[in-house]
């Protein structure tokens, strides 16, 4: 639950985890203790209600202005207006947790101002909610939804994200805010979307295992006053041979309506092969897992098979810094785009605490792919880039100040169509200074 506290920019993802496209995820390493000061003193809770807020101002220099004006999508993104910048961030974060039931739920809403600029202002508002139903002692059902209301941006093509201010060893919380970067908003259009979600897993034997789920989204894009839609459906078997290595066998269909296509586009992704997560013999304090897996999309009447799959290593250094860095190739369907993408990306995350006030995070992220999914030309190919550091020093548990840093940039070729108002190409960097405030609202201890 710490991980809410520890974010620079507020906001929401899916309660739920997912099987991203028909694929196995890993399960996190049971977290180790925090043992900073900020938002600290809540390990023990089985109900919590919690505040937070954050303040700043810095300097951004590729504002985003009305569509139409240079950084907004006429003229040459390159040389957009540089300015000052101010932030307002608030969130509630309510948990509930019970030897069957867990709930998650949260509502964050994030204010940019650029002053001196004709539309000085962006938003973006989240709402989330996530819930663990324990059927028995073998079956488990989980149920998310969540609601956006943001601005356009391309963060749905990093991937798996270790994001700074997040550890990446600790567990998910249901309900769990963490950062869309509102600061990547490519556009001042903003628009809404939802996501909703239902899984059920089930034990029969200690090394036999099912899961099936049943994912739906919808979303308002900027293409012809049109929805972009998209139903998913997966279902598989995991046999476990040890405690690290298991067998899966899998199907997942997705089937996505963009705006303007005749007809829909689907995706079938067979889940076959192994997994492995695994605590490696030279060191037990680093942790390496992977899994693969084969997916076909039918696209204009044409289908393309791919190999999908991921690999991800994590190492603890010392009692609270770790490093991580991760390897993932996929087929997406995302709402800012006409098609499905195919893409590979990469990711290395580091930070932790130098003593109980002072923390230091910071992330690099990089992807290539393609528009299209079967690369029938290289004017689709696109490529994004993403660096970011904050450090933060705790005045009390309740109050804290930091300094955050971000470099932002993609290239999209000129037959990768994007919404209106979106530039093919940007470069942006960002500073701030920033003064969070934490208040646990309301707290019962656990039993």
């Amino acid at each position: 639950m710490r991980t809410a506290l520890l974010v620079i920019l507020v906001a929401l993802m899916t309660a739920v985890p997912e099987v991203a496209n028909g694929q196995w995820q890993p399960q996190p390493r049971p977290a180790r203790p925090y043992r900073g000061l900020f938002a600290s003193g809540t390990a023990e809770t089985s109900q919590s209600l919690i505040g937070n807020a954050t303040l700043g101002g810095g300097y951004d220099d590729n504002i985003l202005f009305e569509a139409g004006q240079v950084g907004g999508g006429g003229g040459n993104p390159l040389i957009g207006q540089s300015g000052a910048i101010g932030s307002a961030d608030g969130s509630l974060f309510y948990t509930l947790s019970t030897p069957r039931v867990g709930l998650g739920s949260s509502f964050a809403t994030m204010f940019r101002y650029f002053p001196g600029t004709r539309d000085p202002s962006l938003v973006a508002h989240n709402a989330n909610l996530g819930a663990s139903f324990k059927m028995g002692r073998r079956t488990t059902l989980l149920a998310g939804q969540s609601v956006q209301y943001q601005p356009y941006m391309f963060t749905a093509i990093f991937g798996l994200l270790p994001s700074p201010g997040l550890d990446p060893f600790e567990s998910p919380t249901l309900g769990q805010p963490v950062p869309p970067l509102i600061d990547q908003a490519t556009s001042r259009e903003v628009y809404l979307s939802s996501s909703s979600s239902l899984s059920v897993d089930h034990n029969f034997t200690q090394r036999l295992s099912f899961t099936t789920g049943y994912g739906y989204q919808w979303s308002d894009t900027a293409f012809l006053g049109g929805k972009f839609t998209s139903h998913r459906g997966n279902a598989g078997f995991r046999y476990s041979l040890t405690r690290s290595l298991g067998l899966r066998f899998g199907y997942a269909y997705q089937q996505g309506q963009f705006p303007g296509s005749p007809e829909p586009t689907r995706s079938h992704t067979a889940d076959v092969g192994v997994d492995y997560n695994k605590a490696l013999s030279f060191s037990r304090r680093t942790t390496l897992s992977f899994a693969t897996g084969t997916s076909a999309v039918n696209y204009l009447g044409s289908t393309s098979i791919q190999a999908v799959g991921f690999a991800r290593l994590n190492h603890e250094i010392g009692r609270t810094w770790g490093a991580t860095g991760g390897y993932s190739r996929s087929v997406q369907f995302v709402d800012m785009f006409l098609a499905p993408v195919l893409y590979d990306s990469v990711d290395v995350g580091f930070g932790g605490l130098i003593n109980r006030r002072v923390e230091v995070r910071s992330g690099l992220w990089a992807s290539i792919g393609d528009v299209g999914v079967q690369n029938v030309s290289p004017a689709n190919d696109f490529d994004t880039f993403l660096a970011s550091a904050n450090i933060s020093v705790a005045l009390n548990t309740y109050m804290r100040v930091g300094a955050y840093y971000a470099f932002y940039r993609y290239r999209y070729d000129e037959f990768a169509f994007l919404p209106a108002g979106v530039p093919q190409n940007i470069d942006r960097q960002s500073f701030r200074v920033q003064v969070s405030l934490w208040a646990p609202l309301m707290q019962r201890a656990r039993r």
